[in-house]
């Protein structure tokens, strides 16, 4: 569709009300950038109601028009907030109203929008892509960026390939096809692998609201060929803090004005940065969250059978129960590999699943161990009678950690300090001895999903923090953190605060100096 761009507007103003299909007038310079940028990645930032969605949308819309036979990725972390949301604005307030008839919610590689030249605009969400991330893409654009990690993101950059002639136009010209990723995103915190990657923070501290990135020293393709510095690689776009403002209706600014202090300076300034009550404002996503290690691959995935095992419990109901596998390298670094995480099931439904997962892997690391022994003679090993559990520890619920033990688990009480506690795993967060394997939850539980709510131990972690009330003190706000939203980092908490006060129960320690044993 036109593109009408509002070149004597610079930040705010309304565009005239437009038959939707018809004709988008961009109104304001951030979304003009967006439309005539052909960089390889476009990163879009503002804040709430800043028109970030409906901009995406409208550029997709015109990726589709301009270019014919072209394949057109719309995604987001979440498929029902995709199908939710933004799909309403699509429907709604970007494609002409006979264009519905073409919506194939059910086609084939992802629901679709079935241009008349030939174009395809492909949605999926990240959590159930389907073959769509199979496909060769002309452009990508994604809502709500800031949700994907940088695994998910370089994921969907590897699909922009799709290989169309030019297109022809009427003048004796032709358009070479328009292939690039765009993201949008809310503002988040300076740690995210975005602000990372495209400098929002600094651009904001500069003053700086467009800012091209390119490379600086030449480099080598994969055909061989050697490419100058020079060349684009991105384009960085913030929002200002007045575009979009003449088409947010009275009780939408009123309810802005509601956030306070943070908040009010994220999601409605539109400043990126941490909060200041995070909790754990050391991790990163990016850093901490991880495939599996290589170096497992020979137990069939699994750490290795000489690597101490823990077993951490916090239970629940309607609050998720939640039973994590850490194992701790002989370098000191602790691993999650595995978790349950998951409501309204009983403790035994859990146990049953629990113990089905532990003899599974018990079964493949006897068999890796076999094999080891063939092609190793030398260092031979023994299979494990069972896995080598150093502690298994729980929250003090007496009832659910007796019906743990009638199932088979035996667990003590974990130490619980909070304070303590958290510095601990502070330390081992910040030190780079916490990591939290990709793919460590075993299910998905679609009910705290489909809530907006944390789905494993890692979507915990940059949510949790100090409570920030008129008058608390700093002592008051250090000792207690909100309790939302809590239930894998307890249970993480129990186990590396558990294992550091009381140590390993399987060693002794024997001294004859007389300051070794006053230490």
């Amino acid at each position: 569709m036109a593109i009408t761009p509002a070149l004597d507007r610079d930040e705010g103003g309304a565009p005239d009300q437009l038959e939707p299909g018809t004709e988008f007038v961009a109104n304001s310079r951030a979304q003009l950038a967006v439309f005539r940028s052909n960089a390889p990645v476009v990163a879009y930032s503002g804040r709430l109601g800043s028109a970030k969605s409906r901009t995406i949308l409208e550029a997709a819309d015109f990726d589709c028009w301009n270019w014919p036979d072209n394949r057109v990725a719309m995604t987001r972390k979440v498929a029902a907030h995709l199908f939710g949301s933004t799909l309403d604005i699509y429907l709604s307030e970007v494609i002409h109203p006979k264009m519905k008839q073409c919506w194939k919610p059910h086609a084939v590689g992802g629901a679709a929008m079935e241009y008349p030249n030939g174009s395809r605009m492909i949605w999926f969400g990240l959590d159930d892509p389907g073959k769509a991330l199979s496909a060769q893409y002309g452009s990508a654009y994604v809502d709500q960026a800031e949700e994907l990690d940088e695994h998910e993101a370089n994921a969907i950059e590897g699909r922009l390939r799709l290989r169309r002639p030019p297109t022809p136009r009427e003048d004796g010209t032709s358009d070479k096809l328009r292939r690039r990723m765009v993201y949008a995103f809310n503002p988040d915190a300076d740690t995210h692998w975005a602000n990372r990657r495209f400098g929002f923070k600094d651009m904001q501290e500069k003053g700086e609201w467009h800012r091209s990135i390119y490379t600086q020293e030449p480099r080598q393709l994969l055909n061989k060929l050697w490419v100058p510095a020079g060349q684009l690689l991105a384009e960085v776009v913030i929002a200002g803090p007045q575009d979009n403002v003449g088409n947010l209706t009275t009780d939408y600014q009123l309810r802005l004005s509601e956030y306070k202090g943070r908040w009010y300076d994220r999601y409605v300034l539109g400043k990126w940065g941490s909060f200041e009550g995070q909790v754990y404002d050391c991790f990163d996503a990016a850093r901490h969250v991880i495939d599996t290690p290589p170096e497992w691959e020979q137990w069939g995935g699994y750490p290795p059978p000489t690597w101490r095992r823990y077993r951490a419990v916090d239970f629940g109901y309607e609050n998720p129960f939640v039973m994590q596998w850490l194992t701790l390298s002989p370098a000191g670094a602790w691993f999650l590999y595995r978790e349950i995480y998951h409501s309204r099931r009983l403790v035994s439904d859990h146990a049953a699943q629990a113990r089905q997962l532990e003899a599974d892997e018990l079964a493949t690391v006897n068999a890796c161990v076999e094999r080891w022994n063939l092609t190793h003679p030398s260092d031979r090993m023994e299979p494990l009678k069972r896995l080598p559990f150093t502690m298994s520890v729980s929250d003090h619920d007496a009832e659910d950690r007796a019906t743990l033990e009638r199932e088979g688990f035996v667990t003590d009480p974990a130490v619980k300090d909070v304070t303590s506690g958290i510095q601990t795993v502070y330390q081992a967060v910040s030190s780079d001895k916490l990591f939290l394997l990709r793919h460590a939850r075993v299910e998905m539980d679609q009910r705290l999903k489909d809530e907006g709510n944390p789905t494993c131990t890692a979507e915990e972690f940059s949510g949790y923090h100090y409570p920030r009330t008129p008058g608390s003190s700093e002592k008051t706000i250090k000792e207690a953190p909100v309790k939302v939203r809590d239930h894998g980092v307890d249970a993480t908490r129990y186990c590396l605060q558990t294992a550091r006060v009381r140590g390993d129960l399987r060693v002794i320690r024997i001294s004859t100096s007389p300051r070794a044993e006053e230490d």
